[in-house]
């Protein structure tokens, strides 16, 4: 299944309804989620080899039906639980140059070790790739990880001590600066509360090679 583009009247009207309910009921129904708000914005700006950091149960690969989208996660004891594998942000086990794209869809603050994961995130991505980050402000990630607890993925695992409930767009505009990796385009969508940014690794930057994709099992391969 191909799910369809974001539509910003249907959420701005709905928005109240989708704060307040969780994705998969709306979702079975036809109408929008804030999951697939944020996932349908991601979906734009893939590339035909796309990897999603913090999957969950991978719902970015009903997105685009013409691209290959490996979703990675840790190991968690959770319902629907379904990334292509397993692993951690911070130690990729993917080759230099795997990707045309990476996304951090609204997990970038649930990483401790963000630096690590924005550095393996440009390692296995191609020069001219893209990383793919959504986001929500401190002030509404309080609010949504204390009234939302349905939709906590802190239920099935550890805590670590350097999460934090959202990030301002100035502090990850830093995060990606820090690395080379020029913001593209930043969009705010859902009142404003949730932010898409685009960051780019530079077309001539070649510190970690362009190497042919090489997963780690045959399921895994691209066409």
């Amino acid at each position: 299944m191909v799910r369809t583009e974001p539509n910003n009247f249907l959420e701005s009207i709905l928005l109240p309804v989708m704060v307040c309910s969780p994705d998969r009921i709306l979702e079975r129904v036809g109408l929008p989620s804030l999951r697939s708000a944020r996932y349908g914005r991601t979906a734009q700006f893939m590339g035909r080899r796309h990897l999603d950091l913090g999957c969950g149960n991978n719902p970015l690969q009903d997105y685009r039906s013409d691209t290959r989208v490996v979703g990675l996660d840790v190991q968690v004891a959770r319902p629907k639980f379904d990334p292509s594998v397993v692993g951690v942000a911070e130690h990729l086990p993917f080759r230099a140059g795997s990707f045309d794209s990476v996304s951090m869809v609204a997990c970038l603050n649930h990483f401790g070790e963000r630096d690590s994961v924005i550095r393996e995130a440009c390692r296995v991505l191609r020069p001219g790739g893209r990383v793919i980050v959504t986001m929500i402000g401190p002030l509404v990630g309080l609010v949504c990880h204390k009234f939302r607890f349905w939709y906590q993925d802190t239920l099935y695992r550890d805590v670590h001590p350097g999460e934090v409930d959202g990030m301002g767009r100035t502090w990850v505009r830093a995060l990606f600066s820090a690395h080379n990796m020029p913001c593209v385009h930043e969009s705010a969508f859902l009142a404003r509360m949730n932010r898409i940014f685009v960051f780019e690794r530079p077309s001539d930057d070649r510190s970690s090679g362009q190497v042919e994709f090489t997963p780690r099992s045959d399921e895994l391969a691209l066409a």
